[in-house]
């Protein structure tokens, strides 16, 4: 059922060619902004540094959490009529999702089913993670995470596979313990 999506591509690694224009658009967005004499900034290598991290986040976060979703995909797969629906389903602790960088709501794939149907553990899950107060890209992360009660595997990888929804859950709320204290 994912597979009727097209796979996005974010980011790629940067041709030899591309490097001398995203300098020049660096030292221009520096100047325009008024900020390329500001302390802190004489160590250019240090700053460039910095500055390239910041911009990977979003592609590394994205690789990490694997295929994400938009709300209109969502809403197909799950077959509700409006983007509110889908927003319900977060809400009650029945999805997960995340904010891009555009503010958009992204939902990682790995919670679907192949039959495009949030995990049955899900929501349990969730609840788990709850009663943590962590972030969604904490959570999210978590998922696709190796976990030692699940043999080193990664709970996206242990659901998808059929294993048990009790030992997944266990896992969560061990982690979410752990977490709030």
């Amino acid at each position: 059922m994912l597979d009727r999506f097209p796979v996005r591509r974010y980011g790629s690694v940067m041709s030899v060619d591309a490097v001398p224009r995203a300098t020049r658009a660096f030292r221009e967005t520096l100047t325009r902004l008024e900020i390329d004499r500001e302390p802190g900034l004489e160590n250019p290598g240090a700053f460039g540094r910095r500055a390239a991290i910041l911009a990977a986040a979003d592609v590394l976060w994205r690789r990490h959490l694997g295929r994400l979703l938009a709300t209109e995909e969502v809403r197909q797969l799950l077959g509700v009529g409006t983007r509110q629906a889908v927003s319900d389903f977060v809400r009650r602790r029945r999805l997960l999702a995340i904010r891009g960088t555009d503010g958009r709501l992204l939902f990682p794939a790995f919670q679907f089913s192949a039959a495009g149907r949030p995990l049955g553990a899900l929501e349990a899950i969730l609840s788990a993670f709850a009663r943590a107060d962590v972030d969604e890209l904490t959570i999210a992360s978590w998922f696709m995470s190796p976990q030692d009660l699940l043999e080193d595997r990664t709970p996206a990888d242990w659901l998808h596979s059929g294993g048990a929804d009790a030992l997944v859950i266990e896992a969560a709320r061990r982690t979410a313990s752990e977490l709030a204290h």
